[in-house]
């Protein structure tokens, strides 16, 4: 992976995640799937769809349960237990690899058109994670985007609603419906 791919910063997350959970005696192993594997395997190289090399075997309804994060294990043991930052852990903080675009939602009101100009193919691309709540920030973003630059954002869609790959298109659409259902996130 680039050093500034989003899987590798999700990995990390989930890494910070369980080093705090064991320092703080939550004794509860959060799983990301193939952590075992070498990097070179999780890195995000595509093939034909737009999916990894190592979901190309799984069937496309149980793709997004594979991929998900266990933080429903680390919710549960923070509130059977007594210790306060296990609890902060579940209420506020959830998963840390959202917060770089919830900070860019916060802050969409002061961006320059530019920056929403980079944020565009990254958010267009995560509104497809398997991560509720990063699929809503991008999808946040995404309709910030179209506020304030909508040529681009036209441009964006009518190009990936007529690709050549019907994969694409297929993705395209689905992109599309996430963002009609997020319209009243913004």
């Amino acid at each position: 992976c680039h050093p500034d791919c989003y899987h590798r910063q999700q990995r990390s997350c989930v890494k910070l995640i369980k080093a705090v959970h064991t320092v703080y005696g939550g004794g509860v192993d959060i799983n990301y799937p193939h952590e075992d594997l070498e990097q070179e395997q999780i890195s995000c190289s595509m093939v034909g769809g737009g999916r990894p090399i190592w979901l190309q075997g799984i069937p496309v309804e149980r793709l997004s349960a594979c991929q998900r994060y266990c933080w429903l294990d680390l919710a549960q043991s923070a509130t059977n237990s007594d210790n306060g930052m296990l609890k902060y852990l579940q209420t506020q903080v959830l998963n840390p690899s959202q917060c770089a675009l919830t900070t860019l939602v916060k802050a969409a009101t002061v961006l320059v058109e530019d920056t929403f100009c980079d944020i565009l193919p990254v958010a267009w691309e995560l509104l497809l994670d398997s991560n509720q709540h990063t699929a809503k920030s991008a999808a946040t973003l995404m309709l910030l985007s179209a506020v304030k630059i909508p040529e681009h954002v036209t441009e964006l869609y009518v190009r990936e609603l007529h690709h050549t790959d019907p994969a694409q298109r297929i993705n395209a659409i689905k992109r599309w419906n996430i963002l009609w259902n997020s319209r009243y996130h913004v």
